[in-house]
């Protein structure tokens, strides 16, 4: 993420991004169910893949919460 990008300098403004994305819900929908979370851009059984990675899963009111929290707004709709 850009990070530089004045709505996205805030740690809480990415997590919130992270927790706003129903992973479960497009793997169904539009992978058809054949595929896993990605909890990292290094596959799964990578050997720099830390297993210390904070898992960011569908909570879409901390979402808005720590949006509203790092911006000030709501969510787009």
């Amino acid at each position: 993420l850009n990070t530089e990008n004045p709505l996205l300098k805030s740690v809480k403004a990415r997590q919130a991004l992270a927790l706003a994305i129903n992973r479960p819900e497009i793997i169904n929908r539009v992978l058809g169910g054949n595929a896993e979370p990605a909890l990292s851009p290094l596959p799964p059984k990578h050997w720099a893949l830390s297993p210390n990675l904070m898992r960011f899963d569908f909570e879409r009111q901390q979402a808005t919460r720590l949006w509203q929290e790092a911006n000030g707004t709501g969510p787009a709709k």
